[in-house]
């Protein structure tokens, strides 16, 4: 009884040891889908990983959206994600879409119209340990079954400033996109001392402290 008191201790001391080399990532203004750490050696430890297979391989029921590896219609894959459990730790499958269903890939533009297919959204997955762990090996572990679209680490998000015109929200004002204009919004969010001027609906000139920008649009003949 004293031995395994003795060896549960060490193995408690042990890994007090590790996590405390850790040391969290923050970035001013960035947010993490996950908490990130960094080791003395520089190894990437989190406890999410971003996985997408592309083939039906796991049927989950309407609105349910966790389950376990042992549900895989490949065996191949089954083993694969039992021998990191095995090595890494206990995980679950999350579903990020949760009503999608496989062949559900096509929607219509709000804009033109038009019916276009999009990504299958119902074999994406996060996968999510139960304590932070080396992400870079177990990328690199299931990166190489044929399977696996792609695996990756917590995704950042930087905040963005967006306009709430209706007319840009809505897509009228599709002009805007087109020259990647929102990131200045990031920039500026304007100013009193700027002067613009609509002259119809196919173009427009803008004068932003003297210099003079004028939009392109497509298929019309813009006087300068």
């Amino acid at each position: 009884m004293k031995l395994k008191n003795v060896i549960i201790t060490l193995l408690v001391l042990s890994a007090l040891s590790t996590y405390a080399q850790f040391k969290k990532i923050e970035t001013p203004n960035v947010y993490y889908q996950a908490d990130i750490y960094k080791d003395n050696a520089g190894e990437i430890y989190s406890t999410l990983l971003n996985i997408k297979f592309n083939q039906r391989l796991i049927d989950l029921p309407m609105g349910i959206k966790e389950t376990k590896y042992d549900v895989m219609k490949t065996s191949t894959l089954k083993t694969l994600l039992k021998n990191i459990k095995q090595k890494y730790g206990d995980f679950k499958l999350k579903k990020v879409y949760i009503n999608a269903v496989w062949g559900d890939n096509k929607r219509k533009n709000k804009r033109n119209g038009k019916w276009v297919t999009i990504s299958e959204r119902s074999q994406v997955f996060e996968l999510i340990f139960d304590k932070p762990q080396s992400i870079n090996k177990i990328i690199n572990e299931l990166k190489q079954n044929e399977y696996v679209e792609y695996v990756e680490g917590p995704a950042e998000f930087i905040p963005c400033i967006q306009p709430n015109d209706y007319y840009f929200s809505n897509g009228n004002q599709w002009e805007l996109d087109s020259i990647d204009a929102v990131k200045s919004w990031d920039i500026t969010k304007g100013s009193s001392d700027i002067n613009a001027v609509n002259l119809s609906d196919c173009h427009s000139v803008m004068f932003l402290h003297g210099i003079k920008f004028m939009a392109k649009i497509p298929n019309k003949n813009i006087l300068e």
